[in-house]
């Protein structure tokens, strides 16, 4: 049973050339599909670089569903399952029993298969909320198993995407899904993390990286990351709004000022909502054909 991955993206050339190895690593993985939404950076150079990487570019217009929704119809009709990972989501842990996946897809009755992923606040620290999940608990890991970019879909199962940020998808019928794991349980003891199969979430150690390569802060990479999706729709923190008016402003050159302020607020909200825990490093629980930068 072969799987193919329908992404979207936007200067994602940090990543992309670790996130599209990895995944075409895995041996369900056909090909991988990208709508680009106009990137200015080296991104689409990148993938087409790669014989099972397909990109088409169409103009971002705001709206996340949209892209997704776009990304879906590249997929062809004789691939029965789709995977859409962002492209800080990356396949990390033991894969030797990925095979287990095939074998679930394989399955009766299973529409949809559930991976679960831990998150990375840096490189070499591991990060977990502390009210929801992923989530660490003593010396216990629970899962996050609701997060729909993690999410194996049988197409005839998946509409599509509705709202224009924080996507959720639409389905044609009942949900009958599986948790992918190899422990086959929705906790595991921090100690067997190098054991299981699981994503790794990059988003922080991503910003991380750029402010390092750019000669920037956290905050600001943060911030601009969040001040795009202030267009869509806003937020408020501690007593401020952020909305699209602010966005447009902030987003102008010379206002560099107004993003860090919104990474800083941001980044804030992250470490009160985390857990963060040191001493495993990204490239020691990710699979062997990653190596990071």
């Amino acid at each position: 049973m072969k799987v193919d991955i329908c992404s979207i993206m936007y200067n994602e050339e940090l990543l992309l050339s670790v996130w599209i190895e990895s995944w075409l690593s895995l041996p369900f993985i056909n090909k991988i599909y990208l709508v680009d939404g106009g990137s200015t950076d080296k991104s689409v150079e990148i993938a087409k670089n790669y014989d099972r990487v397909e990109v088409v570019v169409v103009p971002w217009k705001n709206d996340f569903a949209r892209q997704r929704n776009i990304a879906l119809k590249f997929s062809k009709s004789d691939i029965k399952w789709i995977i859409q990972p962002d492209i800080d989501e990356l396949p990390c842990g033991n894969i030797k029993d990925v095979w287990k996946i095939e074998h679930l897809l394989n399955s009766s009755g299973i529409n949809q298969l559930i991976i679960p992923y831990i998150k990375f606040y840096d490189w070499n620290r591991l990060w977990f909320f502390k009210n929801n999940v992923p989530a660490l608990v003593e010396d216990n890991v629970f899962y996050a198993v609701n997060k729909s970019t993690t999410t194996i879909f049988k197409k005839d199962h998946l509409r599509g995407y509705t709202k224009k940020l924080h996507e959720m998808p639409i389905y044609s019928g009942p949900i009958r899904s599986e948790i992918f794991s190899l422990k086959k349980e929705k906790k595991i003891y921090i100690n067997d993390l190098e054991e299981d199969f699981f994503l790794g979430h990059y988003d922080q150690a991503k910003h991380f990286e750029q402010a390092r390569r750019n000669g920037t802060t956290v905050e600001y990479e943060m911030g601009l990351k969040r001040a795009r999706y202030r267009l869509i729709f806003p937020a408020t923190y501690n007593g401020k709004v952020y909305n699209k008016r602010w966005a447009e402003q902030a987003l102008r050159p010379g206002n560099e000022e107004m993003i860090e302020e919104l990474g800083t607020e941001q980044f804030k909200s992250f470490l009160d909502e985390h857990n963060v825990l040191g001493g495993y490093d990204a490239s020691h629980l990710n699979n062997n054909f990653v190596l990071f930068m």
